[in-house]
């Protein structure tokens, strides 16, 4: 488990994501858009589980996570 301190940081949480090899992520809506739009494109190949909160998804976020 790791947390990051910065949620906002659209670069690093991916980044971290894949150098941990995370299988879980607790995530947003909003926050979930930014990280795949600045993420590499292999940066949640580790993910097995996403559980958003807050809000709903859309179905274009669903539809693009990897």
């Amino acid at each position: 488990m790791f947390l990051y301190p910065n949620p906002l940081d659209y670069r690093g949480v991916p980044y971290a994501a894949d150098m941990l090899n995370s299988t879980v992520m607790f995530v947003t809506q909003v926050f979930a858009e930014g990280y795949l739009r600045r993420a590499d494109t292999r940066a949640f190949r580790s993910v097995r589980l996403v559980v958003g909160g807050a809000s709903k998804f859309r179905e274009s976020t669903i539809a693009a996570w990897p």
